[in-house]
């Protein structure tokens, strides 16, 4: 039985104890209590047993309490919790899950998961033909190599036949700095693979009931804000590597298991790189900032209709040829063992089922994009030192300078990492060369006056002095030159 409204103050209850029900339930609505006559703190929730008691209806005084704002509920928990019988972190719990069941905001609401429907391509499609064509489209609007191009258009593609392979890669879509095109890149992606969802900040609870329910292909923004850091959701991401991926939780009131599955498609957008187990999982292109004189076209909502019916032929393409995919044996260059052999296994599989010169093509893309993979260094520091090096070529009238003056330079900069770069230990050559390897910039035997060393040329430099560090650089996303 419920507490007498006016039971002492001091009889609180054990720390455990339940919360009793009252002997009649009442309807209380937090929108309809009126205040005005009384203290928010001091008007219980009440109803009258049949020898005419007055007792606190416990479950409607949860709901009013977590209708309080804040303050007031803190200044009145404890007198409340002595009503109720129980201890004040008991109640605080009762409280909080109360107001987390009584929250009706659009915020909380949210909006139901739609996705467009691709409809049907009516005539048959070919694969060198569609590949070419999102190929060419790709590099319209987005500044990279001919090779990145070529592996997003197989990744797309492969996309829509998942379930043909056992491991699927995540693509990951990185750069050295912001403004380089990544948003837009996973917005063109967008419009072509099946399912589309951009999920920047999923949650790990979300993540595995949405693939579990929908099947969809996520596309993650901004990843280095709150990937790196975040361990169960990189655990989450791995697991969905594989076509059996996935996590058990307990639900319902019975807290029985569930198996959610992970498996699907991922692509991701970062600035400098993924964790190292995600990465391994990956393939990775890297996108550049692009130069003034760089022009290409800016991704609009009129663009939409073309994109469609680009991804309706994919759709086409991949539904006629299913079956070919699943058992597609691709030779695989020997130099790609392991994981990254894995990795590139549905990408030769749809170039194999293409034909022409794609087999030939996914080759060297793999090869050239693998090597980049394996020898990108830590690309925000790297900045740093381009950064660096580009004020020690202003700072002399050389057209040269050697790896061990560049070194000597650095490390007289105190107000850089570089005097105890590594384990309290001044930066090196080999170390420099590692930074500025993903901007494609590689030490060579430089000539000066009579003296010969490994160094770097400042024509070799000037590329990526314009592309990171010029004011005159833009995005290919927001400042585009439009053709």
């Amino acid at each position: 039985m419920a507490p007498n409204a006016n039971a002492p103050s001091g009889d609180s209850g054990p720390a455990d104890a339940h919360i009793p029900c009252s002997i009649e339930q009442s309807k209380y609505n937090p929108q309809q209590n009126n205040l005005q006559n009384g203290s928010a703190l001091d008007a219980p929730v009440t109803v009258v047993n049949k020898e005419g008691q007055s007792l606190v209806d416990a479950e409607a005084e949860i709901v009013r309490l977590a209708a309080l704002p804040t303050l007031t509920y803190e200044q009145g928990r404890k007198k409340a919790a002595k009503r109720l019988g129980v201890e004040p972190h008991r109640l605080d719990k009762l409280v909080e899950k109360r107001r987390g069941e009584l929250q009706s905001g659009e915020e909380r609401r949210g909006k139901s998961l739609t996705f467009p429907e691709l409809g049907d391509w009516p005539d048959a499609v070919d694969g060198i033909t569609l590949l070419d064509s999102i190929t060419q489209t790709l590099l319209r609007y987005v500044i990279m190599s001919a090779e990145s191009a070529h592996a997003i258009a197989l990744w797309i593609v492969a996309a829509h036949a998942f379930d043909c392979f056992r491991i699927f890669p995540r693509l990951c879509i990185t750069a050295p700095d912001k403004r380089c095109g990544k948003t837009t890149l996973l917005e063109f992606v967008a419009k072509l693979v099946p399912r589309p969802l951009f999920a920047s900040h999923i949650t790990i609870a979300a993540i595995f009931r949405i693939i579990e329910s929908h099947k969809p292909t996520l596309l993650i923004d901004e990843g280095d804000s709150f990937i790196p850091g975040n361990e169960e959701l990189r655990g989450i991401l791995n697991s969905g590597h594989r076509y059996d991926g996935s996590v058990i939780r307990c639900v319902g009131d019975h807290h029985e298991p569930k198996r959610f599955s992970t498996w699907a498609p991922v692509a991701i957008a970062l600035i400098n790189r993924l964790p190292p187990t995600l990465e391994d999982r990956s393939i990775t292109v890297r996108l550049r900032r692009r130069l003034a004189s760089e022009r290409v076209t800016q991704l609009s909502l009129s663009d939409a209709d073309g994109l469609n019916t680009v991804a309706k032929m994919v759709r086409r393409w991949t539904t006629d040829n299913k079956d070919s995919l699943a058992h597609a044996s691709p030779a695989i260059p020997n130099d790609l063992i392991n994981r990254a052999a894995d990795n590139w296994l549905p990408l030769f599989a749809v170039a194999q089922v293409a034909g022409g010169e794609w087999l030939e093509k996914v080759s060297n893309v793999a090869l050239s994009l693998n090597r980049e993979q394996r020898f990108a260094g830590d690309q925000s520091i790297g900045m740093l030192l381009l950064a660096d090096i580009k004020s020690a070529f202003e700072d002399t009238p050389e057209e040269a300078l050697f790896s061990s003056e560049i070194v000597a330079n650095l490390r007289k900069r105190e107000d850089r990492p570089w005097p105890e770069y590594l384990h309290d230990s001044p930066i090196t050559m080999p170390q420099v060369a590692k930074l500025l390897r993903p901007f494609g910039i590689i030490p060579g035997t430089v000539r000066r006056g009579d003296l010969t060393a490994k160094g770097y040329y400042r024509k070799a430099m000037v590329d990526a002095f314009d592309r990171y560090l010029a004011d005159e650089a833009v995005t290919t996303s927001q400042d585009s030159i439009v053709e």
